[in-house]
């Protein structure tokens, strides 16, 4: 009589180092349910251990996680360098208490040696720098992640410090037309590429479907409504067919005072991320990152 064995699925426990996503430490456990007798044919147990093998290979090479981090160097800054090595030209100074994007490891012109971080950073003119970073110069946001609620409207993140409430809804373009620059081929196909003098994000230079239309902060008892010009110009914050706010985080640092939002926004085509930086009741910073996913 052949042994009973029923493989219902593998259950994969991992642990990263925080910023990066790389794995340190990692448990690949069979899920036998059902099982009467151990593994004894030796065909059975090689299709198993391949299986388990498939699996752990698939997590190492998972890439670096793309998100924000801040530069903290003992020096009070780090340098942003061509190529990842302490030799290399040094394409910008970064001062600490700036922030960078994570670019993944799949996106990355070169494999990754270790300990070397490929970022993207917006300088004081505006301009996209990209290069290489050690790992040791960075941290991650401070504080922790809050409660993220939806609405009708968008969602909330609420701590019993600190309430950001995010407005979305479908844009109109007719109304705003007169707001865009860019190039038309024709009255149905324009090619957008600015919003109110800014450069606009979310789309590759089609229509705009959706977009923020409210942020409202509230911080030690105050209200305050943020000026729709810290993000008019960054557009589908959701896809029509997905939940809103399905794409944003928020974390708060409570020594600081400092909340933080991260976004990662997308029309299926001009896709962005972005870092909105709240402080005292008032928009410190908000960094778009094009082409980041």
């Amino acid at each position: 009589m052949a042994s009973c064995i029923r493989i219902i699925g593998i259950t994969i426990k991992a642990r990263t180092n925080g910023i990066f996503g790389r794995i340190m430490n990692l448990s690949v456990v069979p899920d036998f349910s059902g099982c009467l007798k151990p593994i004894a044919k030796p065909k059975l147990r090689n299709m198993v251990m391949k299986t388990w093998i498939l699996a752990l290979s698939a997590l190492l090479a998972l890439p670096v996680q793309a998100k924000f981090v801040e530069i903290h160097d003992s020096d009070g800054y780090t340098n942003l360098r061509a190529e990842a090595n302490t030799q290399s030209r040094v394409i910008t100074r970064i001062n600490n208490g700036r922030f960078v994007y994570i670019i993944s490891d799949d996106a990355v012109p070169q494999s990754p040696p270790k300990n070397w971080l490929f970022v993207r950073y917006r300088d004081d003119k505006n301009q996209l720098q990209d290069g290489w970073l050690h790992q040791s110069r960075v941290r991650e946001l401070g504080g922790k992640t809050i409660n993220h609620t939806k609405s009708v409207r968008g969602f909330a993140c609420t701590h019993s410090d600190v309430q950001l409430y995010v407005e979305m809804g479908k844009f109109d373009y007719t109304t705003n037309k007169k707001h865009f620059g860019g190039k038309n081929l024709n009255s149905q196909y324009p090619i957008l590429h600015a919003y109110k003098g800014k450069t606009m994000y979310g789309t590759d230079g089609s229509i705009p479907r959706t977009a923020y239309t409210a942020m409202t902060l509230v911080q030690n008892g105050r209200r305050h409504v943020i000026t729709p010009a810290a993000f008019e110009h960054l557009f589908n914050p959701y896809f029509e067919d997905m939940d809103k706010g399905i794409d944003h985080i928020c974390q708060y640092d409570s020594k600081r005072k400092r909340l933080y939002l991260q976004a990662w926004n997308s029309d299926g085509a001009g896709s962005y991320a972005v870092l909105f930086v709240f402080e005292n009741g008032k928009v410190r910073e908000v960094l778009p990152m094009d082409r980041t996913f």
